[in-house]
């Protein structure tokens, strides 16, 4: 018999006969803070399940697990709480699967790999932390046998040290207490990542903590580093200020661990106090420092791997294997690989004695759409990770940004628990019809082929980006910028023999949504399910429209350019025609704004995309005004032109895409971010009656 379970378990010897259930009475032979977890799961009913203690040596895993399936009622067999909540996800999984009916027989599963863990991403800005969402999504967890939960959250949590500073929205510490205990009941374990040394550029655009900013602090330094922008390995002040943040970190997480980042530490060893160091030995000095205080909690730290990776892999430090003994002791090193497996990393770390978490990420590189072969890079990277006794795995989202949330992502973290807990075996074609059925009841294969033809538009899209193997491009254009005319800069130049392609590929995916997802997902009792596949559609639609809009004026500016216009009436129907496209682009610019605007409220996901769609709506009506303004003020078609790009690309103020925490757009929204100077969208574009 072929089940549909994720993960899959590993024996089971079941019968094409059946027993019907509707519900449970349940029994336990003791008392236990999971019956609350297990009632949650599966609904009351009249077959009988019991569950009972064993102390077997099968049963030696806290996670393993036996069911025993009669006509005459249900026996779960676990040594621990935990298999006998991971047996209830299996029922639960087998009643969804046979519509209310199980099949006879028996069923034996323990895990793979102990560590198995998904992150969740708070820190980019406007992000609100939603607990209706934060408890569904540890309940999705539990139901993929997940058992470690991690809350990227920076500095965003209001912790007595960041008073002031976390922002609204952020994790508040009786909401992170009731997610940790939460967890509990789920066997999952709520673990912080903070970011004590790299990645601090938004807490260091602040007065109040410049002064422990790497380098010198002053504001060019800031603007260059942005979001890397790091505090000083040996700055007193620094240890002070992170030492409490430590300490009131471990207050509210009991886990075993805290992840304190450390990577993509950009700038060591450049300011008065460090100007004498060595990068790597300023590195591991530091978080030297970070692991005893954390020892001293009886915790363990939770460190990146990259820098270490570059300094002494990379680029070795020629004292490098000595220097990274010190800091093995009480470590667990996180060693990210997003494009599939590099087995040398984990080797090395595993050689020179730390513990180690491969780490996986559920996207690539802010792609517009959930990408399905992203579930090979992740089967590769764990297999090696099962093959060298890994601590475990970890997928990551980083994904705070316009319709890209953990729910739509939800398939890939069922890929992570497949390979983590069944092993890296079995090939990952079946996850995404798998995945449909058990979360969305969707029959068929209309969940896969959307994923496939996402996936394919996302392949095209991609053609038309200088940097295609990471869609930078699509980064900036859709997430980072208000400019309109982002496209018409990076772009145009290749889109020729790939926008046909592309939007037939959008073409595609509306129909295919629109006449086969759809009704399914209407079906299904999930609050999401209605719109969180409507994001990368509405996505593509909206670049579809840009890239159109962006094409037509570049062939306007390339006529221009080559004086290819006969008279002044034929540049006046271009630009005529170039202003209607840009009002034509204003509704999708407003579709696209109310979905970002619903992720939101529905997620607590990016908030800057809604503010910066709804820029992108006012700077759209005003360069189709300006478009009509230069009608009127010169039949000279190229210094026309030529004015248009000084405007949006030439002069300083015209820079639409820099880092968040200088991004003009939150000046009205949020104080601490507030810069001087007038950086209105009006003034670039100065518009006549």
């Amino acid at each position: 018999m072929e089940l549909t379970l994720i993960p899959t378990p590993v024996r089971a010897s079941l019968k094409e006969e059946w027993v019907a259930c509707s519900g449970y009475s349940m029994a336990f032979d003791r008392e236990t803070e999971f019956q609350i977890s297990i009632g949650e799961l599966l609904p009351a009913g009249s077959l009988p399940l019991r569950f009972v203690t064993s102390a077997s040596a099968d049963f030696a895993n806290p996670e393993a697990y036996s069911l025993e399936i009669g006509k005459e009622g249900i026996r779960v067999t676990a040594g621990h709480d935990p298999g006998w909540l991971y047996a209830a996800v299996t029922l639960l999984h087998l009643m969804n699967q046979f519509d209310g009916k199980l099949p006879l027989g028996s069923l034996y599963d323990y895990p793979r790999m102990g560590h198995r863990a998904m992150q969740l991403t708070f820190a980019q800005e406007h992000v609100q932390t939603r607990m209706d969402y934060l408890r569904y999504a540890l309940h999705e967890m539990a139901k993929l046998k997940l058992n470690a939960c991690y809350l990227y959250l920076e500095t965003f949590i209001e912790l007595d040290c960041l008073k002031g500073f976390a922002g609204p929205g952020a994790m508040k510490v009786e909401e992170a207490k009731e997610l940790v205990a939460l967890g509990r009941r789920l066997n999952i374990q709520v673990i912080p990542a903070l970011n004590v040394m790299g990645h601090c550029g938004d807490l260091l655009d602040t007065q109040r903590f410049r002064s422990l900013m790497e380098v010198n602090g002053r504001d060019d330094d800031l603007r260059s580093y942005g979001n890397t922008a790091a505090l000083c390995a040996r700055n007193p002040k620094v240890r002070e200020f992170i030492g409490r943040l430590l300490d009131e970190a471990c207050e509210v997480f009991p886990s075993e661990l805290i992840h304190v980042g450390g990577d993509e530490v950009e700038v060591l060893g450049k300011c008065p106090l460090c100007e004498d160091g060595e990068p790597l030995k300023l590195y591991i000095d530091y978080f030297g420092f970070v692991r005893d205080r954390l020892r001293a909690h009886g915790r363990r730290m939770g460190i990146w791997g990259d820098i270490l990776v570059h300094h002494c892999i990379r680029e070795p430090h020629p004292d490098s294997a000595r220097l990274l003994s010190a800091l093995k002791e009480n470590t667990v090193i996180f060693d990210w690989s997003y494009n599939g497996s590099t087995p040398e990393t984990l080797e090395y770390f595993a050689r020179n004695g730390f513990t180690v978490v491969a780490a996986s990420s559920c996207n690539s590189c802010y792609a517009s759409a959930v990408w399905m072969d992203q579930a090979k890079n992740i089967r590769a990277l764990f297999a090696d990770a099962q093959r060298l006794n890994l601590m475990g795995g970890l997928t990551c989202d980083w994904i705070n940004m316009l319709a890209n949330h953990t729910e739509q992502y939800m398939a890939l973290f069922a890929a992570t628990a497949e390979c983590l807990w069944s092993g890296c075996e079995r090939p990952m074609t079946s996850i995404a019809r798998r995945f449909g059925l058990q979360k969305y009841g969707i029959q068929g294969d209309a969940l896969e082929k959307w994923f496939a033809l996402t996936g394919d538009a996302r392949s095209r899209l991609l053609r038309c980006f200088e940097q295609r193997k990471n869609g930078s491009y699509l980064r900036h254009c859709v997430y980072y910028t208000d400019n309109p005319l982002f496209f018409w800069k990076h772009n145009c130049h290749q889109m020729d023999s790939w926008f046909d392609d592309y939007a037939q590929a959008v073409q595609e995916i509306a129909e295919h949504y629109g006449n086969k997802l759809l009704p399914e997902l209407k079906k299904s009792a999930n609050p999401y399910a209605l719109r969180v596949f409507e994001g990368p559609l509405r996505i593509h639609i909206f670049l579809r429209a840009e890239y159109q809009m962006a094409q037509t004026l570049y062939a306007a500016y390339d006529r221009a350019a080559g004086f290819q216009y006969e008279n002044p009436e034929a540049f006046t129907r271009e630009m005529e025609a170039c202003a209607q496209l840009a009002e034509a682009f204003i509704p999708e610019v407003g579709r696209a704004r109310d979905y970002a605007q619903y992720c939101f409220d529905a997620f607590g996901v990016e908030y800057g995309s809604v503010l910066r769609l709804k820029k992108t709506e006012e700077n759209c009506v005003r360069l189709a005004n300006y478009l009509r303004h230069l009608i009127k003020a010169s039949h000279r078609p190229l210094p026309a032109f030529s004015l248009l790009i000084e405007m949006l690309f030439e002069r300083p103020e015209s820079v639409f895409w820099v880092n968040r925490a200088h991004d003009f757009i939150y000046d009205e929204y949020d104080p601490r971010y507030a810069v001087s100077g007038d950086k209105s969208f009006s003034y670039i574009f100065p518009v006549e009656d």
